[in-house]
């Protein structure tokens, strides 16, 4: 078997994570992988691959190379792992099955192009990383059995049983401080506003809780700015994107996503494995692994005056709670196997073709 991946995204994220760890278990399993990504990417740094510019939804340059490649290559499948990828996939018109991952829980634009495109025939199979994103698109598809649920994955490995370093020293922090972390890219969808005011509830009450950002993305100068506004460079604090997440994530007293849209969130899977409790937003997929007083805490979207509630509570006051948070969330983790993830992906690569 011959899959062609399109990678369109320029930065390295869950989605380009979720990428190669399918690669693997797919090369593992005898299949042949070809990976096309965009000029200039980390992906395209990281594996080998062709490189395709990947401008937009209407590149139409793009969608010939895809063509040429499912010839030249014989490819049996094209799996697109991104919506501009959904998009020249369909346009490439190759004559093989195509395969699209939906990370996020937008629902289908009200538009006669996205309809046609979410319907099209060469479409064999949405892979959605929630129930939630699958309820949601299904709703537009002519044929919702095509949208199946399959999670996205962690590698367990990565984390060690005790943290290398501590965050505290990589965020120049006393050693007794406590620390709150997010390791959410800083976009529209993560909504840093909101942890910010989750910053600004709880400082006059804790000034020993610190909150630390490990991620970059396009609104880090707006949410800079809005902590100085706030006068909060003492409390919030910027590291950047980190490779080395897993060495110093078990070290925090918490970790908090504020999404107001997630797919699924593997961010949080990771804190569940180092023994992290979450406190999180019921936003997208989220509470398909935040099950609240279960393995988190939920609050409502928007809703920072609940979520600095959660977060005092998780790390100052609720002792026997937060052990058993992290127990079962620790649990859970395991059931999110990237292995597992990419050995029912090829079930249904297989099941198509």
């Amino acid at each position: 078997m011959k899959v062609l991946h399109l990678s369109s995204e320029r930065t390295w994220r869950g989605g380009e994570q979720q990428i190669a760890y399918l690669m693997g278990v797919l090369k593992d399993n005898g299949v042949e992988n070809v990976l096309a990504a965009r000029a200039g990417s980390e992906m395209a740094q990281r594996y080998p691959s062709v490189a395709l510019p990947f401008k937009g939804e209407w590149d139409l340059f793009t969608a010939w190379k895809i063509k040429q490649l499912v010839q030249e290559k014989k490819i049996d499948l094209i799996h697109a792992h991104s919506g501009h990828g959904h998009t020249l996939a369909v346009l490439a018109r190759a004559g093989v099955p195509v395969i699209v991952s939906k990370r996020t829980d937008y629902p289908v634009k009200d538009n006669a192009f996205s309809r046609w495109k979410f319907n099209h025939d060469s479409i064999a199979r949405f892979l959605c990383v929630s129930d939630k994103i699958r309820e949601i698109i299904s709703r537009d598809l002519k044929n919702p059995q095509k949208a199946l649920t399959v999670y996205s994955g962690i590698d367990m490995e990565r984390f060690p049983a005790k943290p290398k370093f501590d965050i505290r020293t990589l965020a120049n922090l006393p050693a007794d401080a406590r620390v709150v972390v997010s390791t959410a890219a800083i976009s529209a969808q993560k909504d840093y506003g909101t942890f910010v005011k989750v910053a600004a509830a709880t400082r006059h009450h804790h000034p020993d809780l610190h909150y630390v950002i490990c991620g970059e993305g396009p609104l880090e100068t707006e949410i800079r700015a809005l902590v100085k506004d706030q006068q909060l460079e003492s409390t919030v604090h910027f590291v950047g994107f980190r490779k080395d997440l897993p060495d110093f994530l078990g070290s925090a007293d918490a970790f908090l996503i504020t999404s107001k849209e997630e797919g699924l969130g593997t961010s949080i899977l990771d804190a569940f494995a180092v023994g992290l409790p979450v406190v999180a937003t019921a936003a997208g997929g989220i509470p398909e692994i935040v099950r609240h007083a279960e393995t988190g805490l939920l609050a409502e979207v928007g809703d920072h005056a609940m979520l600095a509630t959660h977060v005092e509570n998780i790390v100052y006051v609720a002792g026997q709670l937060r052990a058993e948070l992290v127990q079962n969330a620790r649990k859970l983790a395991q059931e999110f196997s990237y292995r597992r993830t990419g050995e029912k992906t090829l079930s249904i690569y297989r099941s198509i073709l």
